[in-house]
């Protein structure tokens, strides 16, 4: 018997595409560890730099500290900032939000941000909902 020529056209095209994935993940693979020796090559000459320099560097030395956000206070400048932020894209969804959906449409991805929204949020906005169906309006 004899495939026909759809059938063999259909597992070549089958063969292919696991082929290409399977180089697809080998590529990558082979990225993140070119990437992982920049870094060490980066912070080995970070090291030489500092060390020529009369200071000897540690490794917690080299890495890069986030910096630490300020207290948000209710009624500050800040927080009122926030606060007319939420309320404008409150205003254009009327069912509602939740408090990340919230950060990330005023562009605040980190952690930390999302929580200083989330309180700005719980302080000037009217709840409904428990746990995860928590949504937000405006007042």
């Amino acid at each position: 018997m004899t495939k026909s020529a759809k059938e063999q056209i259909d597992e070549l095209r089958k063969a292919t595409d696991t082929k290409i994935e399977a180089l697809r993940k080998q590529a990558i693979n082979e990225l993140q560890h070119q990437l992982k020796a920049a870094e060490l090559e980066v912070m080995r000459i970070k090291n030489d730099l500092m060390e020529l320099g009369g200071k000897p560097a540690s490794l917690a030395e080299l890495v890069q500290r986030r910096t630490r956000l300020p207290k948000l206070v209710e009624g500050s400048e800040e927080w009122n900032k926030i606060a007319e932020q939420i309320k404008i894209v409150l205003k254009r969804y009327p069912d509602g939000l939740n408090g990340k959906d919230i950060a990330n449409k005023l562009g605040k991805t980190e952690p930390k941000e999302i929580k200083r929204v989330i309180a700005v949020v719980q302080g000037t906005c009217r709840r409904e909902g428990e746990a995860a169906a928590t949504r937000f309006f405006v007042k």
